[in-house]
């Protein structure tokens, strides 16, 4: 009941009795009116910020900026009466509305809100018929963020900060009181929002307000939970999310602490609430004259009169009594919680930490929180607080920096009101930050990058230090819309496309924001196709991409820019064209350009000055064919060449001397070389190539020849200019054939160049100017000053390529078939010419294997063609198609053995692969079976162990061996499983011979280190015991702990172990006559007083109370000498026990028996049940304090209790003996004296129930529910007891049912 409740619960219950009893009043009980909460549209966004809306002052600086009111304060009334203060002329709202909206004051309303800095409780009430009256609880929210290098702490604090009421003021509000204090209000112009005085006085100066904080509501259940996410990378639950690759933080450890209150509640008085019962219908008989008439007629009408005021007088006095002792007092509790997380380091938590897929997981969600109850409930009023501490680690603890990580945290809590702890609000909040800066992810050239988002993130990515200035394409895909800046270019969209101009080592940064659901994306970089360059600087390089094939020229049109690389992709990866087809960097170059495909160009200016709106040109190349003579000229760097047979041909290239081409190559059009010749000093050079059927080649001509210009001006104030190039009057250039340049001569003033005249163009006709001899340009002395020569070079020469075809036997093709014979890869097929070396081709492979060439039949049978190295092993002898089979040599790998602690057997072994691995001899350990070799980690089994088998004194062994198919050396790791045995139990007992004790069976591992201890069995003694297997005794002894350690060896899995024991029934009888017995009632009497059919007082440990119980039966000893224990206790009690009596011991919180022992426990403290001096039953405790043992005739006596078995002998609760494994099966609180629910339904499920089956015939099924019996199988699973004891005692007792 809540506490609350339970105070008003005594006043109504002194009220009612008397009222129903005296029949003088008639009730009419009406429904409570249901309140509601009114829905209030305002804006709360200033619940994120901890400042107060409009000023710097923050929510905590509140209390020191109440104001409470600026209106005046008069008395009441005129001079001559006073009715109260008067409130007027207020213009200015409390500060509290910057806090809380306005609106909250006006309209009835229980209101929580929370922000991510703070939270607000309000509950407003109507005060009368215009006014309201406000309660208002603030609380703070507090994250903070302890950083550490290699460690996080993130701390997060709810904290009540103050709590006052306050009044809303309507304007026609004019004289209208408030039932808290006696103030009105005059009439005011505007609704006004004014801090409600706990007290006011006015003196001659003024008046005097005060405002104290209320009490009203406080927090309770304060919970947080947090979790963390990856901002910039996947997370789990994300496709393709690898926790091997999460280098984001995780929780390492979660604290709680905090400072709150509770209260404690008082005793209920049910003594005195029965005591004004009985006064009550002795009041009543004594009015009702007419059922009992003495009674009435000695009452009268006066002491009618007085028992009326006295029985008033009892009822209201024990209801107030009652409720100030139930009235709670308010306590405070401070306490510190502390869960850490198993494993710290990260790499430890993916090997421990699984998911319910069994994948690996990280610490990324904690929740923290403390659990109240009814009886010790926490709240949290102004001055305390609730704090959650999360720590966290991440991957800095392996090496490898954190990623941008959010921590979000769930905070949740209830309102609960000050008298009753009645929840009246509920709610939570998320709060957010992030962990570390953002990092800048890196786009590699060309390449691709990845884009993630968390709700309301964002992501940052970087295309670095450009190689080359270029026209960039960035193309953004996202699964969602959101902001995306290139460069401070903003678009918003989920495919979007930016067009950027990048200069040399210049980054272009991408910036992903703006998206409330979060996303994933990828940004991909590439080069506009084009072959327009644009402007490049002097020594810049620009970049470009083009699609080319077959063989091309590419110019770039200007002397100065010249093709310094040319890259294109290769198996995904952006490859150097050079390294396949090298190259003479130029303005201008002719290659063979495989396929349709991109190419990049990286064009350089080498010049000194801008080059503007420049261009490549892409041109193709002149063809010829067979029996065609061509002309090669300085300008023709390359022709294509076509086989227009329908057969593959050899060609015989011929080259006379002399003809200026140096050296010539042969290309295919998959850019490969497939000849190459440097021409010889003298003759003709011939050379021969074939080529398949209609298959084209090109030609590469290398023509080198130059010109020389010697400039012989003297005078050093001139300067000749070259193609833009400053040379001094005197120097040799090199001019190349068959191109055009221009010569100016210059001279130079004030660091500025001049030209001298730009009209004059020198020609042949020209003899002053120049004169040629011996490919020597001469400029004559002379020559006027100012004039541009203009030179043209046009020295030619012709070489003819005589093409001419060679025809015969060995033309003709013969289609040569591989059979790999299970290998892979390489030439399927070729075409082979008679009486010539084998063609070209690439050999296959297969694992495990070594390839030894291709053969004319299978195996290795018959004429090797090719050799391992597939070089041509034989020229080609046959005029067919024939087929070639592979020869494979199978590899030989080395397997070691490692034993893992075994000893002997064979150490290693060589296998061919495809072979089954052979026999070995298997290694031994002690105690323990061997399961066979493996790869590492127990992975793949080779040598599976299936059994070992002893014939005669030899051991032979049952495995499987695998085929080997590894293709490497290998270690293979003996696994091991220690030997378990099988112990049964059994019983022999000296009259009822051999029974089974099931429960008692153990197992035992290899050199575990067990102690057995010998089960009792009521009225037997314990003989001796053997250990036996099924070829002998192991060991026999009489002790009662055997120490099993070492004793079951071999391979034996079974062994049984017999208990010998001596039947000796025992007294059971446990307190001497004169003992007293409490019955049900109260009363006590000597325990030889009773019949059987009493009901005595008992405890019942299922609900912690007291209760009654019939009597299952009296075991009875006759009169005689007996061993008398006298028990002493501190309070004066003196129980005098036979053999053994159980008594509870509230020290340890369980039964004890006590006997000719008993003085072990002198000193503990025992449960005594006495009355107080209201006459009321009540709990104390009492000590054992002294313990003698005399000779005394007596009789004997053992009174048992159905179900609960306990009943009480001179007040102590007590137990009788010889019940061993009855009681003390189940856990009980000590301060309720109640069994453990939670322990007690764990303890079920984890031994289970006997049925009354497992009794039948030892005892009815009425005794067995009597016993709970059912429960007796958990005291066996917790050998209190086992099940013979148990059937020999229910045995001996049941002829007492």
């Amino acid at each position: 009941m809540n506490k609350k409740y339970k105070q008003l619960a005594c006043l109504t219950i002194a009220l009612l009795a008397f009222l129903s009893v005296s029949l003088f009043a008639d009730y009419n009980f009406a429904k409570a009116e249901e309140s509601s909460t009114a829905v209030i549209e305002v804006d709360l966004s200033h619940l994120d910020d901890d400042n107060i809306a409009g000023s710097d002052l923050t929510i905590r600086d509140y209390p020191e900026q109440l104001h409470a009111t600026k209106a005046s304060v008069r008395m009441g009334g005129n001079s001559n009466e006073n009715v109260g203060y008067y409130f007027y002329n207020s213009n200015e709202d409390d500060p509290i509305v910057d806090i809380v909206p306005k609106e909250y004051f006006y309209t009835e309303n229980q209101t929580l809100k929370i922000g991510t800095e703070y939270g607000f409780f309000i509950n407003t009430v109507k005060t009368g018929n215009k006014n309201y009256l406000a309660t208002v609880l603030v609380f703070d929210i507090t994250l903070n963020l302890d950083l550490e290098t290699t460690f996080d702490r993130a701390i997060v604090d709810v904290s009540p900060i103050f709590q006052y009421q306050y009044l809303g003021i309507t304007t026609d509000s004019r004289n209208e009181e408030f039932f808290y204090v006696n103030f009105r209000y005059d009439r005011f112009e505007n609704p006004i929002v004014l801090a409600y005085p706990s007290y006011m006085e006015m003196a001659f100066t003024g008046p005097t307000l005060e405002y104290d904080m209320v009490e009203n509501y406080y927090l309770k259940d304060i919970s947080f939970g947090a979790s963390l996410y990856n901002e910039q990378e996947l997370n789990y639950g994300d496709p393709g999310y690898n926790p091997h690759n999460d280098y984001g933080s995780y929780f390492t450890g979660f604290d709680y602490s905090y400072q709150g209150k509770y209260r404690e509640e008082g005793e209920f008085d049910t003594a005195g609430l029965v005591w004004n019962i009985l006064d009550s219908t002795f009041f009543a008989l004594g009015i009702l004259e007419k059922i009992v008439p003495p009674v009435g007629g000695v009452a009268g009408p006066l002491g009618k009169i007085y028992s009326v005021v006295s029985l008033t007088q009892g009822w209201i006095d024990w209801g107030v009594g009652r409720a100030n002792s139930l009235a709670n007092e308010i306590k405070t509790e401070e306490k510190k919680l502390t869960a850490t997380c198993l494993y710290q380091n990260r790499d430890d938590q993916l090997k421990y930490y699984k998911d319910s897929d069994g994948n690996s997981v990280l610490a990324k969600v904690a929740m923290i929180a403390i659990e109240t109850d009814d009886d010790k409930s926490m709240w949290y009023g102004v001055g305390d607080n609730a704090t959650g501490y999360f720590s966290i680690g991440h991957s800095a603890l392996n090496g490898r920096a954190p990623d941008y990580t959010r921590f979000i945290n769930q905070i949740a809590l209830r309102i609960v009101n000050s008298d009753g702890d009645e929840v009246v609000a509920a709610g939570d909040t998320m709060v957010q930050c992030n962990l570390r800066e953002q990092t800048t992810k890196e786009i590699d050239y060309l390449g691709t990058g990845d884009i993630y988002l968390l709700p309301n993130g964002a992501d940052n990515l970087v295309y670095r230090d450009a190689v080359y200035e270029s026209d960039y394409t960035m193309r953004v895909n996202l699964s969602s819309e959101a902001y995306v800046k290139v460069n401070g270019t903003v678009k918003t969209g989920k495919n979007l496309v930016f067009n950027v101009h990048a200069k040399e080592h210049d980054d272009i940064d991408i910036y992903v924001y703006g998206n409330e659901v979060g996303l994933i994306g990828s940004v991909d970089i590439s080069l506009n196709e084009t072959t327009n360059i644009g402007a490049i600087y002097p020594n810049g390089r620009y970049i470009l991409k083009t699609n080319v094939s077959d063989i091309k020229t590419v110019d770039t049109g200007n002397q100065n820019l010249i093709i310094e690389h040319i890259y294109y992709y290769k198996d995904n990866v952006l490859t150097q064209y050079e390294t396949y087809v090298p190259f003479v960097e130029g303005s201008s170059v002719t290659l063979p350009f495989d396929g349709d495909k991109d190419y990049y160009f990286i064009i350089r200016n080498k010049g000194n000055s801008v080059v503007y709106n420049a261009a490549l040109t892409i041109t193709g190349i002149q063809s010829f064919q067979p029996e065609q003579s061509i002309t090669v000229t300085p300008n023709v760097k390359a022709m294509s060449f076509v086989n227009t047979y329908d057969k593959e041909m050899s060609f015989q290239l011929g080259i006379p001397n002399g003809s200026g081409v140096k050296s010539i190559a042969v290309y295919n059009t998959d850019g490969i070389q497939i000849a190459s010749r440097t021409l010889f000093a003298s003759g003709e050079t011939k050379y021969y190539f074939g080529l398949q059927a209609n298959e084209v080649c090109y030609f590469f001509f290398n023509i080198t020849a130059t010109s020389i210009i010697e400039v012989t001006q003297d005078e050093l104030y001139f300067k000749w200019e070259l193609d833009g190039q400053i040379y001094n009057v005197s120097y040799n250039m090199a001019l190349q054939r068959g191109k055009t340049y221009n010569l100016r001569l210059v001279y130079i003033k004030d660091g500025e160049t001049h030209e001298v005249d730009a009209d004059f163009k020198c020609t042949e006709d020209s003899a002053r100017a120049y004169s040629y001899e011996n490919n020597v340009l001469t400029i004559t002395y002379d020559l006027p000053i100012g004039f541009v020569i203009m030179i043209t070079a046009r020295w030619y020469f012709d070489a003819t390529l005589n093409i001419t075809v060679t025809a015969g036997r060995e033309d003709i093709d013969h289609i040569v078939t591989f059979d790999k014979q299970g290998g892979t890869g390489g030439t399927d097929s070729v075409a082979a010419h008679y009486n010539r070396e084998m063609p070209s081709a690439t050999a296959p492979s297969q694992a495990g294997y070594t390839f030894g060439g291709y053969f004319g039949g299978r195996g290795g049978a018959g004429k090797m063609y090719y050799s391992s190295n597939m070089s041509s092993a034989a020229k080609w002898d046959k005029e067919e198609d024939v087929t070639l089979y592979a020869y494979w040599i199978s590899n030989t790998y080395t397997i070691t053995f490692e034993k893992n602690g075994g000893v002997g057997g064979t150490t290693s072994i060589t296998v061919d692969y495809g072979d089954r691995l052979p026999l070995i001899e298997f290694p031994k350990k002690t105690a323990n079976n061997f399961l066979g070799y493996y790869t590492y980690g127990k992975g793949t089994c080779y040598y599976e162990f299936i059994d070992m088998n002893v014939f005669s004194e030899n051991e032979y062994y049952l495995y499987y061996a695998k085929i080997c198919d590894f293709t490497y050396n290998i270690k293979l790791y003996a696994y091991w499983e220690e030997m378990t045995w099988g112990v049964s139990v059994w019983a022999s007992l000296s009259n009822k011979g051999l029974v089974g004790m099931p429960d008692q069976a153990f197992t035992l591992k290899a050199n575990e280190q067990k102690t057995f201890y010998v089960p009792g069995i009521v009225d037997y003694d314990t003989q001796s015991w053997k250990l036996t297997y099924q070829a002998g005794t192991v060991a026999t002894g009489t002790n009662t702990a055997i120490n099993m350690t070492n004793l079951c060896v071999g391979n034996y899995d079974q062994y049984t172990l017999t208990i010998y024991y001596q039947y000796n029934p025992q007294q059971s009888s446990c307190v001497a006559a004169g003992t007293l017995i409490t019955l049900a009632d109260g009363r006590q009497v000597p325990v030889e007083s009773l019949t059987g059919s009493e009901m005595l007082l008992v405890w019942n440990f299922n609900t912690g109370t007291s209760d009654s119980a019939p009597i299952l039966f009296i075991d009875k000893d006759p009169l005689r000498v007996y061993k008398v224990i006298s028990l002493y206790f501190s309070d004066g009690t003196v129980v005098e026990v036979i053999s053994e009596h159980g008594f509870w011991n509230s020290t340890l919180n369980k039964y004890v028996y006590l006997d000719e022992n008993a003085s072990e426990y002198i000193g503990d403290w025992f449960n005594k049940q006495t009355v107080d001096e209201n006459g009321m039953q009540i709990w104390t405790t009492v000590q054992l304090i002294d313990v003698q043992i005399t000779e005394k005739e007596t009789t004997a006596y053992s009174p048992v209790t159905a179900e609960h078995l306990c009943y009480y002998v001179n007040g102590m609760l007590s137990m009788p003996g010889g019940i061993d494994g009855l009681f003390n099966i189940f856990e009980v609180d000590g301060e309720t004296m109640k069994y453990n629910a939670e322990k007690m339904a764990a303890d079920i499920e984890q031994y289970g129930v006997f049925t009354y089956e497992d009794f039948e015939g030892l005892i009815s099924e009425e005794m067995f529910n009597v016993l709970n019996g059912q429960y007796l199988k958990v005291a066996v699973g917790k050998k209190l007891t086992n099940k013979i004891s148990l059937e020999v005692m229910i045995e001996k007792y049941s002829r007492l049912f």
